[in-house]
């Protein structure tokens, strides 16, 4: 299966944030507080563990073990390496949290209909991104300092911030579909009437 735009934005863009918090959580991890650090790391490991387990379910629609094994995969790692160097508690906060983020998103991506499939990954591609930065500004508001980052002082302005997001929603809005639908409906149909077919055969 060869990936969209769409689907490559939405799988790689949450994964960047991640990697961007990590270096500022490590950079800055003195001037933070242990609540702080916990609450960034059990928001990664959530987020990120639930849109892959969503995006999971989706495409391996009808293995429901595979799908929860690879999300709670991913929420897992993320939430282990951004708390990793800010002691235990912030890493075991950031496993359990994927972990159970993964578990819940793969089980809403094989639950979902297939016509809702598109909207159920744009919808929770929205609140993790949301809530990254969210975890972002936090981390910026939490420090002594401000940071010399240009995407952390673009934090400070809330109206900057608010038509850049939009800007950005508004060009992977427009960069085609992330699910095909007619393909996994067919695929679906197609090991329904093999399932039907088997049981015929044993009758």
């Amino acid at each position: 299966m060869i990936m969209s735009k769409a689907l490559l934005m939405t799988i790689i863009t949450p994964l960047l944030l991640t990697f961007y918090i990590s270096l500022c959580l490590v950079k800055q991890r003195k001037n933070i507080a242990s609540m702080t650090s916990m609450t960034i790391t059990m928001t990664v490991g959530m987020m990120n563990g639930l849109l892959s387990g969503v995006i999971f379910g989706v495409f391996l629609n009808g293995n429901l073990f595979l799908s929860t094994v690879l999300g709670m995969g991913v929420g897992f790692i993320c939430g282990s390496i951004v708390g990793l160097l800010n002691g235990i508690i912030p890493v075991l906060n950031g496993m359990l949290s994927g972990l159970m983020g993964g578990m819940m998103g793969a089980m809403l991506g094989e639950m979902v209909m297939v016509q809702y499939q598109e909207s159920t990954i744009k919808i929770f591609f929205t609140l993790v991104i949301v809530s990254l930065i969210l975890a972002l500004n936090l981390l910026n508001d939490e420090t002594q300092k401000p940071f010399t980052q240009p995407f952390n002082k673009m934090l400070e302005h809330p109206i900057a911030s608010a038509i850049i997001l939009i800007g950005f929603f508004y060009i992977y809005n427009n960069m085609g579909l992330i699910v095909n639908t007619e393909s996994l409906q067919v695929d679906l149909d197609i090991e329904h009437n093999h399932i039907i077919d088997n049981s015929g055969n044993v009758d």
